[in-house]
């Protein structure tokens, strides 16, 4: 029966491959290798990707795929501050996700990350339906249970959202880079801050954003030797990573953690900044 099934979608998308228009195989093309930059998570790489993406949506019209990986290098950009106008960045990302679910109402990932657009601009119920949607059309899509974990802890449900990051890691064992990151923030935000500092040492090849997500976990736990060294090393890649570097004090930063994580209580962030100040930012 698995041998049959398989062979009959091996037919089926030998098919739709050979009813491709030139232009369209080149945009299938183009989102294949934006996909294979944008996970090493570079601000060149990620540009990059980018642009393969927007020429992919340009090439297909029609391609709810090349929408939503436009959409996603975007994001990373607005997160990053690889930008000097993340706002913009973050508009684009939004214009892209939006034509993505118009594109293909059934693809998860594009409601997942229409949701987590909705979620930076502060529009919580339309993040939280649309982030519901993607769970629904797909429930074993990892992505989208980690990113459901993400929102349920950026709304005052942390310990839903280690669950839901929990079942993403289960639905997807070898993604060893983007769920510690991920797990951090939300040990964090639960003020679990032991299981936090576990959970971001075991990203393999961590962005930077980890290293400021570790000073802090260290800093409320205590270990504020620990705490500064890795917000000195955050700091240093920092320095020459972002289009416009913040400096050492703490107001300065908050756009950028506003980009990292957007918490809808300002409770919560006070609890970042607070950790971030013990860290070594200055007021």
């Amino acid at each position: 029966m698995a041998a049959a099934v398989c062979g009959r979608v091996d037919v089926a998308s030998r098919d739709r491959v050979e009813r491709m228009s030139p232009d369209t195989l080149r945009a299938y093309d183009l989102v294949l290798r934006a996909k294979f930059l944008t996970l090493n998570y570079t601000r060149s790489e990620n540009a990059q990707a980018r642009e393969f993406a927007e020429r992919a949506a340009t090439l297909d019209p029609k391609s709810a795929a090349a929408c939503t990986h436009a959409a996603w290098c975007l994001f990373y950009e607005y997160m990053a501050k690889w930008t000097r106008d993340s706002g913009a960045s973050l508009q684009r990302a939004f214009d892209y996700a939006q034509r993505a679910v118009l594109l293909d109402e059934t693809d998860s990932f594009a409601h997942t990350l229409l949701g987590i657009v909705h979620l930076f601009r502060r529009e919580f119920d339309q993040a939280h339906t649309e982030i519901l949607a993607g769970v629904a059309l797909n429930p074993n899509d990892f992505l989208a249970r980690r990113y459901y974990g993400m929102f349920l802890a950026a709304t005052g449900n942390a310990e839903s959202g280690i669950a839901q990051i929990e079942l993403g890691r289960r639905l997807n064992p070898f993604d060893t880079r983007w769920v510690p990151w991920d797990m951090g923030i939300v040990c964090f935000t639960a003020r679990r801050y032991q299981e936090a500092i576990t959970a971001l040492k075991q990203a393999r090849n961590p962005i930077n954003e980890v290293h400021g997500w570790l000073a802090a976990s260290y800093a409320q736990a205590g270990l504020l030797q620990e705490a500064r060294s890795a917000l000195e090393h955050f700091l240093r890649v920092a320095e020459q990573d972002m289009a416009v570097f913040p400096g050492r004090k703490l107001a300065n930063w908050e756009p950028y953690w506003h980009g990292a994580f957007e918490y809808q209580d300002q409770a919560d962030f006070d609890h970042l900044f607070d950790a971030l100040r013990k860290a070594g930012l200055d007021d």
